[in-house]
């Protein structure tokens, strides 16, 4: 299992100014799943004091796609092609949240992921699906077993 934020740059060539913008860091991405706490700071405060949604569109983009990272040999683009978020409570700023990404279906051409973000009492505050365009026809994980098909929810 990777922890930390080197693990989003396997191959040293991914760098990005989102995780120290935004308050975010990985504790774990792995077989289909990844795991961040974000502490979002008051620039992504909307006029009412609370996180603006297109901060959580961001969010949820990053952590299921980093869920989909874990499972490429080596890491390659792959675009959003949809997103539909849920905003089920306010999201605080500078509380510290988990928010789960999850391979739902990792196809032979696109690629499903959910992802949650909950506060320290496990409350769900938003949810969301992402659709990802990736080529995983052929592609193999470590254990020999094909990608495409590859579900994290069992």
């Amino acid at each position: 299992m990777s922890t930390g934020q080197d693990n989003l740059r396997p191959s040293g060539s991914f760098t990005s100014i989102r995780p120290e913008l935004l308050g975010w860091r990985f504790v774990e991405m792995a077989d289909g799943r990844a795991v961040m706490e974000w502490t979002p700071g008051p620039d992504l405060a909307n006029p009412a004091g609370l996180v603006h949604g297109g901060w959580v569109g961001l969010i949820v983009d990053d952590v299921s796609g980093a869920a989909l990272v874990s499972l490429l040999a080596e890491p390659r683009p792959f675009p959003t092609i949809s997103m539909f978020i849920e905003y089920l409570r306010p999201i605080p700023i500078g509380a510290t949240l988990t928010v789960t990404g999850v391979v739902v279906r990792a196809g032979k051409r696109v690629s499903v992921c959910d992802a949650t973000i909950a506060d320290a009492d496990k409350r769900l505050l938003a949810r969301a699906s992402t659709t990802f365009s990736v080529d995983f026809d052929g592609e193999l994980r470590a254990n020999g077993a094909p990608v495409a098909g590859f579900t994290a929810l069992d």
